[in-house]
């Protein structure tokens, strides 16, 4: 007796294991997620306080959704001021309506939405698809790295080109990113100091 109650709670124990490892592996296995670039090549330094990025989408294509629906995502500057600039959705830049919310200096509530009113207007499956742009500035200088970073706190698709509504994945299948800054001191006291340190050299091997 005592053989069989340990044979099926060693059965029930492994087949908890292997739920416990295949839910793991499809939390970890993204649908849709963020994209941040810096559309500025200069550093932020004094003479460039301030830069223009980009917020764009994606989803998995093979994962039997027509296309991304709408997702309200907090983005955020670790400091400095971050501001909403513009929204829109895709190449066309189909404009959205009071998409931004100002949570603080550094924070902001983004409302993404991909144009879909059936049969009218299609949702476009555009893939990646701009969604904003936002606004960084500083005027602290000091040598640091500004993280600005994405949290969804909803992430809907549209399931057919006749969705009405969203269907909203569960958080964990959704890809979150961050974006580093650097901030550097004035570009030509760098160089001034890099000369200085440079001819220091020199004199010191001729010497």
């Amino acid at each position: 007796m005592r053989f069989f109650i340990g044979r099926n709670m060693a059965q029930k124990t492994t087949l908890l294991a292997l739920l416990f490892v295949s839910a793991t592996s499809a939390a970890a296995d993204p649908i849709g997620g963020w994209i941040l670039e810096n559309l500025d090549t200069d550093p932020i330094s004094p003479t460039n306080g301030n830069a223009l990025i980009s917020l764009s989408v994606w989803y998995d294509p093979n994962a039997g959704y027509h296309s991304f629906g709408q997702s309200d995502v907090v983005v955020g500057a670790s400091d400095s001021r971050f501001l909403g600039s513009a929204s829109g959705y895709g190449s066309n830049g189909t404009i959205t309506h009071n998409a931004f919310t100002q949570l603080n200096q550094s924070t902001v509530l983004f409302q993404a939405w991909n144009p879909h009113v059936p049969p009218v207007l299609i949702a476009s499956t555009e893939n990646p698809a701009w969604t904003a742009t936002f606004w960084f500035e500083t005027t602290d200088f000091t040598p640091r790295t500004v993280e600005i970073s994405t949290s969804s706190l909803t992430f809907g698709m549209f399931d057919t080109t006749t969705s009405i509504n969203s269907t909203y994945l569960p958080l964990s299948s959704v890809q979150e990113t961050t974006l580093k800054i650097q901030i550097i001191p004035a570009p030509s006291s760098a160089l001034a100091l890099l000369a200085g340190a440079g001819m220091l050299t020199v004199r010191r091997r001729r010497g």
